[in-house]
C-alpha cells in the first residue's frame, strides 16, 4: 500500500466520514471508501465501523491509525527538508477569514501577496461560519475570538477594537446621542451573530461597564451588510474598527461615543491567525502565514 492511500484513512479518521474526507480532499467519496476497503483487505482487519447513522474506528484502527500518523508526518517533513532551498514556492494553499475581514483586510493585498509568489494557488473561502480545518480541509483561517481553542496552532495579529458609530445623515436627524443608554430609544442595526443582537456593552474612563439593550429591525449575517446600511443612514451600529476605520477618516460615519470602549461579548477580542498542528509546515503555507502577519500583524 502507499502512502497516499495512508493518509486517507488518516483524514477518514479525522474527519469522521468518508464525505468529509472526500471533501477535505477534493475526490469523490466513492474513492475513499474503496481506499478504506483496500487497505483493510491488505491488512487483513476492519479499521472502521460502519454504519447508516456514523463511522468510528475501530480498536485496531485506532491503535493502526495512532502508529503510522508520527511516520507519514516523518516521510512529509523529510521530503519537505529536500526541496527547502528550491527557488519557487508553489501549490494550493486554501485560507478561510470570515466575510468581512477577508473582503476588508486581505483582498487588498492579494495582488501584493501574488507578485511574490506567483505560483502558489489561493483558494479563499470567506464564511462568517467557523470552519473545521481539518474536516474542511483548510490549510490557514484568520478568526476573530477572545482566545483560540482545540488542537491548533495559532498567533495573535492584533487586537480588536469595536464603536458604535453611525452615518452623519442619521446623526442630524436625531442629534448625536449623549450617552450609551440612549440606544435603548432607536432602532439599531444589528448582527446576527448571538451576542450582538440583544445588549452592548460599555465601559468607561474609570473602568465602570454597563450594558445597553438594543434592538432593531435590521439584521444582517455579514459585517460588510451592517456596514452598507450604516453608511446608508439606516441607523447606528457596533463595528470593528478594522471594518470602519476607513469611513470615519473620510467623515462617512461618526464614532457616537469616543470616550467609551463598547462590545458585544469581551473586551479582550483579537484577530488571530491559525493552522492544524502538525509536525511540519510546508513553504507555500508558511508563505501565506508569514504574508498575514506582515500586513495584520
Amino acid at each position: 500500500m502507499n502512502t497516499a492511500d495512508l493518509e486517507i484513512v488518516i483524514s477518514v479518521k479525522s474527519t469522521g466520514s468518508f464525505a468529509s474526507a472526500a471533501r477535505a480532499r477534493g475526490i469523490d467519496p466513492s474513492i475513499v471508501s474503496r481506499t478504506v476497503s483496500s487497505v483493510e483487505k491488505q491488512l487483513g482487519t476492519r479499521l472502521f465501523h460502519r454504519s447508516t447513522r456514523k463511522l468510528a474506528p475501530t480498536e485496531a484502527g485506532e491503535a493502526y491509525i495512532a502508529q503510522i500518523s508520527p511516520l507519514l508526518d516523518e516521510l512529509k517533513a523529510a521530503a519537505a527538508k529536500l526541496s527547502t532551498d528550491a527557488e519557487t514556492v508553489q501549490g494550493t494553499v486554501r485560507l478561510s477569514a470570515p466575510v468581512s475581514i477577508g473582503r476588508a483586510l486581505l483582498l487588498p493585498h492579494l495582488e501584493a501577496f501574488r507578485s511574490l509568489n506567483p505560483e502558489i494557488v489561493l483558494e479563499c473561502y470567506f464564511d462568517d461560519r467557523v470552519t473545521d480545518l481539518i474536516g474542511d480541509g483548510i490549510d490557514v483561517a484568520v478568526r476573530m475570538a477572545p482566545s483560540i481553542t482545540g488542537n491548533l496552532i495559532c498567533t495573535k495579529l492584533c487586537q480588536t477594537r469595536y464603536r458604535v458609530v453611525a452615518a452623519p445623515d442619521w446623526v442630524a436627524k436625531n442629534n448625536r446621542l449623549d450617552h450609551p443608554t440612549a440606544l435603548a430609544e432607536h432602532d439599531c442595526i444589528l448582527f446576527t451573530l448571538p451576542g450582538f443582537r440583544d445588549q452592548w456593552t460599555f465601559r468607561g474612563k474609570d473602568g465602570s461597564t454597563q450594558s445597553i439593550p438594543v434592538k432593531g429591525k435590521l439584521l444582517f449575517s455579514n459585517g460588510d451588510s451592517v456596514v452598507d446600511a450604516m453608511l446608508d443612514g439606516l441607523g447606528p451600529a457596533l463595528l470593528a474598527d478594522a471594518l470602519i476605520e476607513q469611513h470615519l477618516d473620510t467623515g462617512q460615519c461618526i464614532d457616537l461615543f469616543p470616550d467609551y470602549e463598547v462590545t458585544a461579548t469581551t473586551f479582550d477580542t483579537a484577530a488571530w491567525i491559525v493552522y492544524p498542528s502538525k509536525n511540519y509546515m510546508p513553504k507555500k503555507t508558511r508563505a501565506v502565514i508569514n504574508f498575514i502577519k506582515e500586513k495584520m500583524g
